[in-house]
């Protein structure tokens, strides 16, 4: 009781004096507000980072924002090289190796320009010694990869029938293809003959059978 009444006295006036340890407005020794927000212990740890690196209060939260953001990159980087697959993509498919693709592949090789730029002119880049390494034929005005497939095929057809031995049996399939064939590539003969080898034929079967009531004989029929 005896603090108290020495705490809090009464003035002449009958108001109640101030208390002795509230600080006044003029005490030099009040914190700033801003100091007082902040744990003591940022305030402090700021205070020993800025000492040590001499950057201001900007400077210090611009390098923790690299500093963060740099950590970030390491595990993003961490963590691709962990989940990279140990085999390379080139080796993840197997390669063809057979005789048909090696040649396909050389083909493809050779039709190639490596002056032309892929992104500027692809069919360049592709195609830009397709025709120098195989020129137009004289009897063609236009000459492209499937017409030469045709050709090609053409000619090894007609080399394989060619060189068939000569059939001995004229009712075998051999005896059949090779003369039903030469026959077809002999157009001095067709042109010279035209229509004669089928009346040839339309005479050895007789009477005309298709119009049995005009006609009774090929003599009465006139091609």
């Amino acid at each position: 009781m005896a603090s108290e009444e020495s705490v809090k006295q009464t003035n002449k006036n009958g108001t109640d004096s101030p208390k002795i340890n509230e600080p006044a407005e003029d005490d030099p020794c009040i914190e700033i507000k801003s100091s007082l927000d902040k744990p003591r212990f940022l305030v402090k740890t700021e205070n020993q980072l800025r000492e040590k690196t001499g950057l201001s209060r900007l400077g210090l939260y611009i390098a923790i924002v690299l500093l963060i953001v740099l950590i970030i990159l390491v595990i993003i980087v961490l963590s691709l090289a962990i989940a990279w697959p140990n085999i390379p993509h080139s080796a993840q498919f197997s390669i063809c190796q057979d005789p048909a693709c090696l040649r396909a592949a050389a083909q493809v090789q050779e039709s190639w320009n490596s002056s032309v730029s892929p992104c500027e002119d692809v069919w360049g880049w592709a195609c830009g010694r397709w025709l120098q390494n195989n020129p137009l034929p004289i009897d063609r005005s236009f000459w492209s990869e499937r017409q030469k497939r045709q050709r090609d095929e053409s000619v090894r057809i007609h080399n394989l029938i060619s060189t068939l031995e000569l059939p001995l049996h004229s009712q075998t399939v051999e005896w059949k293809m090779k003369y039903l064939y030469e026959g077809c590539l002999d157009m001095d003969n067709i042109n010279v003959e035209k229509a004669l080898p089928l009346k040839r034929i339309i005479s050895e079967l007789g009477t005309f059978y298709f119009f049995p009531h005009s006609f009774t004989s090929l003599m009465e029929f006139n091609l």
